[in-house]
């Protein structure tokens, strides 16, 4: 999905704004909702979208309540902390979830600091991902994967398994993305992203982590700069 910000990160093309939170909704992404002094927070997905009335229906991710009025407005984070917005709450069903009206505008910020491409050259046959963990220390877990996209910044990887008890937020890991260029074999970062895609259909899910490397990387031996712009 392509976004065009305003100077501030604003996005409020409404088209835009429906395919962010169908995206959400798909992918299973999380969320931090918090009053407007921000002393209450709850770790919280979507329930439902409805575009054609503009409506939201958020859900707490554990037995915590939604303690907030109708009326109220409420602050949204993302889990990457790089997307926000505010909503005013229209229902809420006994605390157990609430129903928002659609934001007018979301805020972005672009943790990926370059311009993103599909590799599609030089790539290894099959790419690993190894976490070890918040210390960094010990090797934790390994998983098979592939690229989705890369920059001299961060990539997009994509994991194909059933269930997945390691790569957290904050897990440091190691990536192999090339065998054939040193450099590219065992690249250093930081997990910022972890969510899952195509919930309700058990054979196309997948895992999509977003991570942040340590050091800028040469990525120009991998993609064709014509045609393989994200």
């Amino acid at each position: 999905m392509v976004i065009k910000l305003n100077q501030l990160g604003i996005v409020t093309d409404r088209v835009l704004i429906k395919e962010y939170f169908r995206a959400c909704l798909t992918y299973g992404s999380l969320f931090i909702t918090s009053d407007v002094s921000l002393k209450v927070k709850v770790v919280s997905e979507l329930k439902h979208v409805n575009e054609e009335l503009e409506e939201l229906a958020v859900i707490p991710l554990d037995d915590e309540l939604l303690h907030f009025a109708v009326e109220e407005e409420v602050v949204i984070v993302n889990e990457a902390n790089n997307i926000s917005f505010r909503a005013k709450v229209l229902k809420n069903h006994a605390s157990k979830w609430i129903t928002l009206l659609m934001p007018e505008s979301i805020r972005v910020v672009n943790l990926r600091e370059c311009k993103r491409f599909v590799p599609t050259l030089n790539l290894s046959d099959v790419n690993q991902i190894t976490s070890y963990g918040e210390d960094g220390q010990r090797r934790r877990s390994q998983y098979d994967g592939s690229i989705i996209d890369i920059s001299a910044s961060g990539a997009a990887f994509k994991v194909k398994t059933r269930r997945m008890d390691g790569l957290y937020r904050g897990d440091k890991v190691e990536l192999n993305i090339s065998e054939s260029i040193s450099s590219l074999s065992r690249v250093r970062g930081c997990v910022v992203h972890k969510s899952i895609a195509n919930l309700s259909d058990s054979e196309a899910r997948f895992i999509k982590i977003g991570i942040r490397f340590d050091n800028r990387q040469s990525i120009d031996q991998l993609y064709d700069p014509e045609t393989s712009v994200v």
